[in-house]
Formats: C-alpha cells, sequence, structure tokens
C-alpha cells in the first residue's frame, strides 16, 4: 500500500486512515496526507482550517526531496572520479597501491549507500531531536547502516 500524497509505503493495518473513492481505497499515512487528497479531490467538508499549514509542510517536503536529488547528483559525480582513480591503482603491481585501492572502493561503497539513502527520503522517519522538543530530525542512522551493508 502506498499513500498517494507522499508516497510513503504504508504496511498493512499501520495506516493512519483509508479512504473508499470512487471504487478505489486510499490509505494514508498521516492526517496531513488525507487532507490534502480530499481537497485535491474536491471534499468541501474540509475547509481552510488548517490547510496553509498543511501545504507549507508539503512544500517542505517537496523542496527536501528536490535538494536531496541534487546533492545526491554532485556527490555521485565526485564519488565516479574517486571510484576511477582506485581502478586505476588496480593495474599496478604495488601492493601498497593495492591496498589503497580496496580501501578507496570500500569507503566509495560507504559513500553510495548515503546518496542511496538521500534518495529514498520518502522512507526516512522523523525522530525527537530532544526529550520535550517539538522539533524532530531525520533519522539517517538506521537506513544508512541498513544500506551499508547491503553495499
Amino acid at each position: 500500500m502506498r499513500d498517494p500524497i507522499c508516497g510513503m509505503e504504508i504496511e498493512p493495518g499501520k495506516e493512519h486512515s483509508r479512504l473508499a473513492l470512487k471504487g478505489k481505497e486510499y490509505y494514508f499515512c498521516s492526517e496531513t496526507c488525507e487532507i490534502i487528497f480530499k481537497k485535491l479531490n474536491g471534499d468541501q467538508s474540509i475547509g481552510q482550517k488548517g490547510l496553509g499549514d498543511i501545504e507549507r509542510k508539503l512544500v517542505a517536503y517537496n523542496t527536501l526531496k528536490q535538494l536531496a536529488v541534487t546533492v545526491a547528483h554532485y556527490i555521485r559525480n565526485a564519488n565516479t572520479a574517486i571510484s576511477l582513480q582506485a581502478e586505476l591503482c588496480r593495474g599496478t603491481t604495488d601492493p601498497a597501491s593495492h591496498k589503497s585501492a580496496a580501501i578507496i572502493r570500500h569507503e566509495s561503497d560507504k559513500i553510495e549507500a548515503v546518496v542511496n539513502s538521500l534518495l529514498s527520503i520518502s522512507d526516512i522517519k522523523l525522530q525527537k531531536y530532544a526529550a520535550g522538543e517539538e522539533e524532530a530530525i531525520f533519522d539517517l542512522r538506521l537506513l544508512l547502516e541498513k544500506k551499508i551493508k547491503e553495499g
């Protein structure tokens, strides 16, 4: 199941809500996505209450996704050049060069895992920055560790 607004994959039974419309069932990860969906589909019962705040969140989310794609592009370009330099070392007979190339390839794989995590931004969860705080940060730790292991 995938939220039609943000694209987040939702496990069965873990949805915030569901809605049947025109013979199709939709699942939502949050009240925000549900309200946006209803508003986009002409539900007049929503009114304007809180919609401005929700629209700002959606714009911020989409901006974050665009930023992630842009950053990923530049990191991948640099990582490609680094990886090519490591490959050049493979053609030598110097053991130290081979060892350096292996380290470079390993670290390059980690960089690629970080980039893949950036590009899967819709799957990233929020975590409280500090106890009692309203602000949240993106919890990349588990996602990055998983991507690095998959390498």
